[in-house]
């Protein structure tokens, strides 16, 4: 593949260096605006993680010039793990991708995830999906169902979801009609070495962009396991990663163009009922 010089990558001297000093597996990528009210959950949530437990797992932090206060609590995350929790206030607002490929930057996992504020994860979500992920070495990344609910500040053992993300299989060909990934991948960073970082000229699809960009080339597979809780937030960026009818107009048309899908119908992604009995994945 020739490269497109057009789109940014990761710089690597820097990544040498923070390899050099830290070597944790996953680098949790969270965007902060305007969050006060979510921040100590979604961290919580974070270093309950069995990996980070294991010490191998970073949270990075970039605040994207919140008007809010996130920082007090945040610093005291880092009084607790002063290693493990990384923290880049940016001088200006930036969008949610210009926010993570400000984190990329900053990380020095093998592997990477997004964490939005208002989700949760199962408490060995994010290392079954890394170990998925080192067990195989073709594929680029992986993903996983979640749990969808519609009240604010619940965990993944305690909720009251009654629906669910139901993600298909990962095909290619399903991937140009809508976003079926959804919002806690986990990937490899040295996708960003060879692709490029995110499109930071997006607000909500750019997630959608870069996995089209990396599809022709990159094996991807879905985990099947429920293994995070999605908060169906009335007061969200929209719904990225979580189909295509709530993404911007202007956002999808641009990537239908750029990515020759005019002839691809768009599809939405519809919630689905829990199984019967389901009690959640917590053991």
């Amino acid at each position: 593949m020739s490269q497109d010089h057009s789109i940014k990558r990761p710089s690597q001297l820097g990544r040498v260096f923070r390899r050099l000093t830290r070597r944790p597996l996953l680098s949790a990528l969270v965007s902060v605006y305007d969050a006060e009210d979510w921040i100590e959950g979604c961290l919580e949530d974070l270093v309950q993680q069995s990996l980070f437990q294991l010490r191998d797992m970073e949270v990075i932090v970039i605040d994207a010039d919140s008007p809010s206060n996130e920082r007090v609590v945040i610093a005291e995350f880092q009084r607790r793990f002063p290693k493990n929790i990384i923290y880049h206030r940016l001088s200006s607002k930036e969008s949610l991708y210009g926010a993570w490929n400000q984190g990329i930057e900053l990380a020095a996992g093998r592997y990477l995830t997004s964490a939005n504020c208002d989700d949760r994860h199962h408490p060995d979500g994010l290392k079954r999906l890394v170990d998925e992920l080192e067990k195989n070495p073709q594929l680029g990344l992986v993903f996983a169902d979640q749990l969808v609910t519609r009240k604010p500040h619940e965990s993944f053992a305690e909720n009251s979801a009654t629906e669910r993300w139901n993600w298909p299989e990962y095909d290619p060909a399903i991937l140009r009609r809508r976003c079926v990934i959804g919002p806690q991948p986990v990937w490899r960073w040295s996708l960003h070495r060879e692709y490029g970082l995110f499109d930071p000229t997006f607000r909500s699809a750019g997630d959608w962009e870069f996995w089209l960009r990396i599809s022709p080339f990159v094996a991807m597979k879905k985990v099947g396991e429920i293994l995070g809780l999605y908060y169906l937030n009335p007061k969200g960026l929209e719904h990225s990663s979580k189909g295509t009818s709530s993404e911007l107009p202007e956002e999808v048309a641009r990537i239908r163009e750029k990515y020759d899908l005019h002839d691809e119908p768009l599809e939405a992604t519809e919630l689905g009922p829990l199984a019967d009995g389901f009690a959640g994945n917590t053991k």
